[in-house]
């Protein structure tokens, strides 16, 4: 089973990171206070994992980069400009992923210090 739903299974009252979409939701005070009311510390965990692991269209980064070295090497400007330009809008959009991610993150690990502190 992947963390993507498995936080929510744990805890229903956490907030949904947004799956379904290219990019994570941007957390708002809704979500923040539902993260923080959050008492099951493996549950925020999960989530925390799951936001740390978002990483969006990583993957056409290198895709697009090799493809369209290759179409360049090959004489195809036009195709290899659009590869490139395709790379680098995913660029932006795992830069953007992993922004979200961080937060959403910081939330949940924020509460799980919260919860694990002990009194001196």
């Amino acid at each position: 089973m992947s963390l993507d739903h498995y936080y929510r299974q744990l805890d229903p009252s956490l907030p949904d990171l947004g799956w379904l979409r290219l990019l994570p939701r941007q957390p708002d005070a809704v979500s923040a206070r539902a993260i923080a009311a959050g008492t099951d510390v493996v549950a925020l965990g999960a989530l925390a994992g799951a936001a740390r692991a978002f990483w969006a269209t990583a993957g056409a980064i290198p895709i697009a980069a090799f493809t369209g070295a290759a179409s360049v090497a090959l004489g195809w400007s036009e195709v290899g400009a659009v590869l490139w330009a395709g790379g680098a809008a995913a660029s932006l959009a795992t830069i953007e992923a992993r922004r979200r991610g961080r937060q959403w993150q910081a939330l949940a690990e924020a509460r799980i210090a919260d919860l694990t502190q002990t009194t001196r």
